[in-house]
């Protein structure tokens, strides 16, 4: 059995325009983009699921996110992180705020005490070219059912932020009408429900 979850809340925060809110555009940006001389555009994406409770975590085969790139730069090596600022708004939050109003513990959801936990994480490489990408989540999204009240937010940053040239890319957002086919969502491979998981 397959279950799509939807990603139910999602944004972009960007440090070149840090007060401004992204959350209702067609796609989402993870990017690093050379804007001339020393200033680049840090682009670090928000994401946000709920797992529904009849999901089991000891019943599940596999997980992954899947997202949809519209436009690649160059393929770069990325990072999914669990946030823990759960505060933050699709409709607020900005590279200086999580929800419009107060202010992120570092910039960019960038402290790793108050804003996102660095030790839980999800390595990936983000594609070449314009492509679906499943990025296998499977213990970190058990961890989410079994000690994080089955909420996932996430962050996702490129790994180099300095590079000086234009890597990573856009997403297909949830807002998309358009390209509906291409919003993302939490993908779960288990057992029929009622049915033991065979080894």
């Amino acid at each position: 059995m397959i279950i799509c979850v939807p990603i139910t809340a999602d944004t972009w925060i960007d440090a070149v325009s840090p007060d401004l809110n992204l959350g209702s555009l067609d796609s989402v940006e993870v990017r690093v983009l050379n804007l001339g001389g020393a200033k680049s555009e840090i682009a670090r994406t928000l994401l946000y699921a709920a797992i529904p409770p009849e999901v089991i975590s000891a019943s599940i085969y596999a997980a992954f996110l899947c997202i949809y790139w519209n436009f690649i730069d160059a393929s770069a090596t990325a990072t999914i992180y669990r946030v823990i600022r759960t505060g933050w708004t699709e409709t607020g939050a900005t590279y200086n705020k999580y929800d419009g109003v107060n202010v992120w513990g570092t910039a960019g959801c960038s402290n790793t005490t108050t804003d996102y936990d660095a030790t839980e994480n999800v390595g990936f490489v983000t594609p070449a070219a314009v492509s679906w990408q499943e990025i296998p989540i499977t213990a970190w999204l058990k961890d989410i059912i079994d000690n994080h009240s089955r909420e996932m937010h996430m962050k996702i940053q490129l790994a180099n932020e300095t590079s000086g040239t234009n890597i990573g890319g856009q997403i297909i957002s949830r807002h998309n009408a358009v390209l509906w086919w291409g919003r993302p969502y939490i993908k779960i491979v288990c057992p029929p429900f009622g049915k033991p998981m065979e080894v």
